[in-house]
């Protein structure tokens, strides 16, 4: 079957930095920071695509899981041809000093299996031992993230990882076919200390979104008091989506300054 893909916009060009997010949730505090907004609905994705100062910036909503995380990560490198691909959003610590709200910028993904992917990291040694809430280390991908201290436990044991998510393999597996360079960005939303209730795990856990709202309602009906706890949560994370929005735009002025930096260097 042929894939059609939208022409590329005449405000974009081919060299943008790219952010691949699982959910939309996510990305909220870096798409405000955008100007020149625009938004598109394509097969795979929802697209936005604008401006941080003078770099070019796509961000695509890929959806829960890593089929189409991959899928969107392909159809993105096709339509924009990014300089970058960034695989950013939320986490789960496996380590007890990477807590909430703290920032991971991983060296190393992996999956279960033991398959392993480089990043480019882009922080020097000395940035991370002056900030406390900055990591860097291994990130273990995960088809489902672990809901109890057991789960957690058994999976540091087997991976020796920072944290865990559920979509920066396939982002990272794309790029390497592609030949783009890639780097990850999570910030922690869950941490050893922090556990959700059972029932909003299941809700987080859905990966389109008519999936959580049809489990939301479920827990509403099983448990009605849940209803303070799911806005506790939706504000926990505007709050940390916003945190890593303002974290994604230094990541772009340094990639926009190594870059610039490249090409004035480049013989020809």
């Amino acid at each position: 079957m042929t894939r059609h893909f939208p022409q590329t916009t005449a405000k974009i060009l081919a060299g943008s930095l790219a952010f691949v997010f699982e959910r939309g949730e996510e990305a909220i505090g870096l798409r405000r920071k955008l100007k020149n907004r625009v938004t598109t609905r394509c097969v795979s994705l929802l697209e936005h695509s604008g401006q941080w100062e003078d770099a070019p910036v796509v961000i695509a909503e890929a959806g829960g899981g890593l089929p189409r995380s991959e899928r969107a990560t392909h159809d993105l490198i096709v339509m924009r041809r990014p300089r970058w691909v960034i695989a950013a959003g939320f986490a789960a610590s496996l380590q007890d000093q990477v807590e909430r709200g703290h920032i991971l910028m991983p060296d190393m993904i992996s999956d279960l299996q033991g398959k392993t992917w480089p990043v480019g990291c882009q922080v020097d040694a000395e940035e991370v031992a002056a900030r406390r809430t900055l990591h860097v280390g291994k990130l273990v991908t995960v088809p489902v993230l672990p809901q109890t201290e057991e789960e957690q436990s058994t999976l540091l044991e087997s991976q020796q990882a920072l944290a865990c998510d559920t979509h920066s393999q396939a982002v990272a597996e794309v790029c390497r076919r592609q030949g783009v360079r890639f780097l990850a960005v999570r910030i922690i939303d869950r941490d050893p200390v922090h556990q959700l209730a059972s029932d909003l795990a299941a809700v987080d856990g859905r990966p389109t979104t008519a999936g959580r709202l049809g489990a939301a309602a479920r827990t509403l009906f099983q448990r009605p008091h849940s209803l303070q706890d799911m806005w506790q949560r939706r504000k926990t994370v505007k709050k940390l989506s916003h945190q890593l929005g303002h974290f994604l735009t230094g990541v772009i002025e340094r990639l926009q300054q190594r870059d610039e930096q490249e090409e004035r260097i480049s013989p020809g």
